[in-house]
């Protein structure tokens, strides 16, 4: 298997722009189908009915508990404690 050094070392090498906007238009697809296997793998670890609870980066949010209402592709709704319906991603989930 080829090092990331060989790789990058051929990167180097390309001088055409439009074969480096190709290559960033691959990687850039590559990362995002990467981190879609990864947020479905993290959506099948939760069941609708499950408390769970998350971070808030909201100021003054803080810790946001609630149930899981619906599981979909890449994100968990919940209905929190106080009634609002958050749509979160499941890797930012935790179970209570």
């Amino acid at each position: 298997m080829t090092s990331v050094n060989d790789i990058m070392q051929a990167i180097l090498k390309i001088d055409s722009a439009d074969d480096m906007v190709k290559l960033n238009h691959f990687l850039v697809k590559r990362i995002k189908a990467k981190n879609a296997i990864s947020n479905m793998q993290s959506a099948a670890n939760f069941h609708i009915g499950q408390r769970v609870y998350f971070v808030s980066s909201k100021r003054g949010r803080g810790k946001v508990s609630g149930v899981v209402t619906d599981i979909m592709t890449k994100n968990v709704r919940m209905k929190a404690d106080n009634g609002e319906i958050w749509r979160v991603a499941a890797s930012m989930l935790v179970a209570e």
